[in-house]
């Protein structure tokens, strides 16, 4: 969707018109999960901070940009707010960090050096063996690299955006892309797709598939509480709440029969 459309879009949401929020939550919110995953590692608290930003923050923002903004200006916004979160967990060490969209398992991480990224592991189909190890090398960038590399191709937002949404000056988010662009390239040599140059980097990053958005149903990204859950069902029993409701009974059971000698003598 064009940029034009998409501030229609905004515009309209910024009226209250019915399905037009739903709409921009639908376009954003997978886009900005995968930034939050890449800058974190964090299944539980990503996916924590899009369920806030879904039911709360989301229509809180845009009623409080009012009606001069645009939807660049709110997509900054709302990037700050998904940052400031996640704080606590944010520039994580994302070397080991999995993405199960593009079919990588856990035994097929290795060390995570800078210098295994670039050896060429035999592996069935070649193009999407490609694309895991651009995630690879795209994990072991360094985090203000790796974030701005990410904000720019992946999340389209061009140098001003960037600077507001990593409060970084000029100087350090241009330093940072080529930087972060030079060394993806330098891991990306031997691909099978013959590269050209940093155009075929930049394109490659673009189109490399984001980590999945939990729904609920997802069987790519399994979130903490759903462990958890099977983990008590597992210890429980499918009847596991009758049974303690079962116990509870037979307590208070002793407890009146044993009063019961008491109570009689009151009448």
């Amino acid at each position: 969707m064009t940029e034009v459309r998409l501030d229609g879009l905004f515009a309209s949401a910024l009226r209250g018109e019915p399905g037009a929020l739903d709409r921009l939550l639908d376009l954003e919110l997978p886009r900005l999960y995968d930034y939050m995953m890449r800058m974190t590692g964090n299944v539980s608290r990503s996916s924590d901070a899009i369920d806030q930003l879904r039911h709360e923050t989301f229509a809180k923002e845009v009623k409080q940009l009012g009606g001069g903004a645009s939807f660049t200006d709110f997509r900054v916004h709302l990037y700050r707010a998904a940052r400031s979160m996640c704080a606590d967990v944010w520039d994580a060490d994302t070397t080991h960090l999995i993405n199960l969209a593009l079919g990588e398992k856990p035994e097929d991480i290795d060390s995570g050096s800078k210098e295994s990224l670039s050896e060429k592991t035999p592996r069935p189909g070649a193009f999407v063996d490609d694309h895991i190890r651009l995630d690879r090398a795209l994990r072991a960038l360094p985090p203000w690299e790796r974030e701005t590399i990410v904000l720019r191709l992946r999340c389209g937002f061009d140098d001003d955006a960037i600077q507001s949404i990593m409060q970084a000056s000029k100087a350090t988010v241009e330093t940072n892309f080529r930087s972060g662009l030079a060394y993806i390239q330098q891991a990306l040599k031997d691909l099978s797709i013959t590269m050209t140059g940093a155009s075929t980097a930049l394109t490659m990053v673009m189109a490399l598939e984001g980590h999945p958005l939990p729904d609920g149903t997802s069987h790519n990204t399994q979130d903490l509480s759903v462990m958890m859950h099977a983990l008590k069902e597992s210890r429980t029993g499918r009847f596991g709440g009758m049974k303690r409701w079962f116990v509870l009974a037979l307590v208070l059971g002793a407890l009146a029969w044993g009063l019961w000698p008491r109570l009689k003598s009151f009448f």
